[in-house]
């Protein structure tokens, strides 16, 4: 080491070091007024040292890194409220709107023009027969109904505005996504020991104006780039990959790497679009629904007391109406049929001019609950609230012969059971096969035989309105009929146990049956499934679509009668062996593992103890009987499995035998045992057996028999309706 020459090299790498450090100060002062800039330092640290007559000789300074100064969490939290402020910012500035059209201290103002308007009617009571009066509430109601649509028109004219302001900010929002993904991919090809600032301080400023968009998260990884994302996860940004955002039916879709869209219009918290959306989906809807409320309380009650007097001038030209009923012909699918008051007549006044003195009749028609009946109906008696509305004119005039009919009474659907005979004895209980006679259709008398086979319709609301509908003059419609499956009566059945069960559904008979297995899923999902396979086994023997299972719901449209029958769940025998206890490491022990099926099997299972390590280890023993029983058993009517929670294994038969454990020997202590307890649903064959003794005579025996005083049940019901319980075991 040359005295001079390091003394020169040291000082020429502080004059380059404090020169790096002029160079940042200077890059600090120049971005002075860069808002999005962080200010920079440069780290020194000391050179290597070098050795030289025994000792370590410093050999100057040198610049590490160009380090900024900035606190990323801060930053990010900074964003976030941003984002928070920005949202309220945009829905105020829409409430003010919103304000503007109900402002109170106007003329025009709803609450002003209703005064007005019930100002009038005050007027016309003081002289009802008054012209002008008349004419003044013509206008002020015309007014109001305009001011109504006005408000309605406004509300859906700031709906579309916001819609196309999310439109177009998404595309914003996906710019700056691509724009920090490019950002990403230069700062990872510029840093490997130094760190692109000035990159850094671009991608921030980014995040801010995406942040003030939409709420993001942001997550810095190892290498640099970062990963953005919005609503509450939804990836905008992932290294150097972006993804876009678009809308579909006023909705925001997040769009993934398959082009898979999600909807995540509900997610979004924060942001322009936050504000926005709330005002939208919130606000607006809100506001509509209280002056639909409005106008239409306002329309019932104008309508009704018009409806309570009589005008002064007839009509002289047909009168005509667009008011109609929904499929299902109810009078009260009406828009206002639930208002309507049936016990109440309705009254009109014709002025007939056809003579020199013009003569004037009442038309009265009785509004009234009919006396109309079923007549030659076999099953339960329907019950006493039905509904049933008969127009006929009373008095001067013919209007036709027409009756409508409603029925929606209690006992009309209703869950029955039998204990004996299926689905169809059940449904004796309710609707027997019989005739039923149509009289006063124009082409005459009709009969219908209703039966399961042979007839014209088999025994369903479905098939009796088809055939309904073929007499002239009638409309029928099916209601759509649905069940429910409860299963808290099947708590005792156990994986490998078998569920058999029948749908019935019009007369048509499907077997379904599944093995209970924990893995699949729970007993819930399993039920569901095969519901499901069912439904969609018998829409194809239909060759329609009618049948739809929703989780343990079963429905039909057209009104199909539906059924459970013959439902059994089969309890298979099981045992738990645990506890081994004085087994030998040397020894080679046996037993037979055996069932009383059809055929019977029995089978001799060998476990070698040589290679065990600790002969009282519980977990090993018990991981050495399952590992041999499961391999002497393959083929076998039986289920092995280890417990590991309680160190035991579990035998259990698959075809509803009992299950035997027999001649357990060749234990050279002959003091060898296995704690033996029956599983849930099996009982033992004598009380007290629970130890299972390898002896020198091995001529212990153990039988576990499967339980078949455990009944499991599903329940059948109706939604919020009556509810009946097949039961098997």
């Amino acid at each position: 080491m040359s005295g001079i020459t390091s003394t020169l090299n040291i000082a020429k790498t502080a004059i380059a070091a404090q020169q790096y450090g002029l160079n940042v100060t200077g890059h600090n002062i120049a971005n002075v007024n860069n808002p999005d800039y962080s200010r920079q330092d440069a780290e020194h640290i000391s050179n290597k040292p070098a050795p030289y007559a025994g000792f370590l000789f410093g050999t100057g300074v040198n610049v590490s890194q160009i380090q900024q100064t900035v606190d990323q969490l801060l930053e990010n939290r900074l964003t976030d409220e941003k984002s928070t402020q920005v949202k309220f910012e945009e829905a105020e500035s829409y409430m003010k709107v919103l304000e503007g059209f109900f402002d109170e201290n106007s003329d025009a103002s709803m609450n002003s023009i209703i005064s007005e308007y019930w100002n009038s009617w005050h007027d016309l009571s003081d002289n009802p027969l008054g012209t002008s009066e008349r004419v003044q509430i013509y206008e002020k109601g015309q007014k109001l109904t305009e001011r109504f649509n006005s408000v309605a028109a406004d509300l859906d004219q700031v709906t579309l505005d916001i819609t196309y302001e999310i439109d177009s900010t998404l595309t914003s929002i996906n710019s700056l996504a691509d724009q920090i993904g490019d950002l990403n991919r230069e700062i990872l090809g510029l840093e490997a020991n130094r760190t692109a600032n000035d990159l850094r301080d671009q991608r921030n400023r980014l995040v801010d104006q995406i942040g003030q968009l939409i709420d993001v998260d942001v997550i810095t990884q190892g290498n640099g780039s970062i990963i953005v994302n919005a609503a509450n996860g939804s990836t905008l940004v992932n290294g150097v990959d972006s993804y876009n955002l678009s809308m579909t039916g006023g909705q925001v879709m997040w769009e993934g790497s398959y082009g898979t869209k999600f909807d995540i219009t509900d997610n979004i918290s924060a942001g322009k679009l936050g504000g926005w959306l709330e005002i939208r989906d919130e606000v607006i809807p809100k506001y509509r629904q209280q002056i639909d409320e409005l106008s239409r309380e306002m329309i019932w009650a104008i309508n009704y007391q018009h409806s309570q007097g009589a005008g002064l001038e007839y009509f002289s030209g047909a009168v005509t109406g667009n008011y109609t009923v929904a499929d299902s012909g109810w009078l009260s699918s009406y828009q206002f049929g639930d208002k309507i008051d049936y016990t109440k007549d309705m009254i009109m006044w014709v002025a007939d001019h056809s003579s020199a003195v013009t003569e004037y009749r009442k038309i009265m028609m009785d509004m009234g609950v009919s006396e109309a009946s079923i007549t030659n109906w076999q099953g339960t008696t329907p019950g006493a609230n039905q509904y049933r509305y008969k127009l006929t004119v009373v008095d001067d005039a013919v209007i036709g012969d027409k009756i409508v009919t409603q029925s929606n009474g209690d006992r009309l659907a209703e869950i029955w059971g039998s204990t004996a005979g299926g689905a169809t004895t059940a449904l004796d209980n309710i609707m027997a096969a019989q005739t039923l006679t149509v009289y006063g259709s124009s082409t005459g008398t009709h009969k219908i035989e209703i039966a399961d086979s042979g007839g014209d319709a088999k025994r369903s609301a479905a098939a009796i309105a088809e055939q309904l509908n073929k007499v002239d003059g009638i409309n029928a419609f099916a209601s759509k009929t649905e069940v429910q499956f409860g299963l808290g009566g099947m708590s005792s059945a156990q994986d490998g146990d078998e569920v058999q069960y029948t749908l019935y559904v019009d007369g048509r008979e499907y077997d379904q049956t599944f093995t209970v297995d924990s893995n699949i899923g729970t007993l819930a999902v399993q039920f569901e499934d095969s519901l499901v396979a069912a439904a969609n086994a018998i829409n194809t023997l239909n060759g329609d679509t009618d049948l739809y299972a929703d989780g343990l719901n079963l429905s039909s449209d057209k009104g199909a009668t539906l059924g459970i029958q013959d439902f059994e769940v089969q309890d298979n025998a099981g045992v738990r062996l645990s506890s081994f206890t004085n087994f030998n490491k040397s020894d080679t022990v046996t037993f037979k593992v055996s069932s009383d099926g059809v055929p019977t099997t029995s089978t001799t299972v060998s476990v070698d103890l040589s290679g065990v390590t600790t002969i009282t280890d519980q977990s090993e023993m018990s991981a050495l009987f399952a590992a041999q029983l499961t391999t002497a058993l393959n083929g076998k009517p039986f289920t092995v499995e280890k417990d590991e929670a309680t160190n035991s294994v579990v035998i259990r038969t698959t075809d509803g035998s009992n299950v035997t454990l027999e001649d357990a020997g060749n234990d050279t202590g002959n003091d060898a045992t296995i704690a033996l307890a029956a599983l849930s649903g099996t009982t033992t064959a004598a009380t007290g057996n629970t130890s299972f003794e390898f002896t020198a005579a091995a001529t212990d025996s153990e039988i576990f028999n499967s339980s078949t005083t455990s009944g499991d049940s599903v329940t059948f019901s109706m939604p919020s309706s009556y509810t009946t319980a097949v039961t098997g075991t």
